[in-house]
């Protein structure tokens, strides 16, 4: 809007500056290639300035994820996410990798395959409670891989 503002506020100067039509056809495209240019300019400067805070952005989350991984895998446990509408955004941190034994391509839901019986009942419970109130939960249980509790 301002580039557009600026080449009319221009454009009102040229009857003052010439009564030759081809001048002032030739003014008008001057003013153009200026105003296009300072846009391209102005455009520019912004989108490196919105990189450099999404850059700033990256950096703090990376930091903090890797705070994250080291604090999980100092105290032996790990997290998951899992989307069931979009499963490409599932999220299995390595260390519940490292614990479960699963295979570091499984699909994030895999694991529930593996929870104890007595333990499914509640989990399912748990679930379709979170689903139909739109919650989310923690929730404590036994899992076996391998044979192993």
């Amino acid at each position: 809007m301002v580039a557009f503002i600026r080449r009319k506020a221009l454009s009102c100067f040229i009857s003052d500056f010439t009564d030759g039509k081809k001048i002032k056809v030739q003014l008008i495209d001057e003013i153009d290639r200026y105003t296009t240019q300072e846009e391209g300019v102005s455009y520019n400067a912004y989108i490196k300035m919105q990189q450099e805070k999404r850059n700033k952005v990256n950096q703090y989350l990376a930091l903090q994820e890797s705070l994250l991984l080291e604090a999980q895998e100092i105290t032996e446990m790990g997290s998951f996410y899992v989307d069931f509408e979009h499963p490409e955004n599932s999220v299995t941190t390595p260390q519940m990798v490292k614990l479960l034994g699963l295979p570091n391509s499984s699909p994030a839901d895999t694991f529930f395959k593996y929870v104890h019986p007595d333990d499914v009942v509640e989990l399912e419970k748990d679930w379709k409670r979170t689903f139909s109130e739109g919650a989310s939960f923690d929730h404590s249980y036994t899992y076996i891989k391998d044979n192993v509790e």
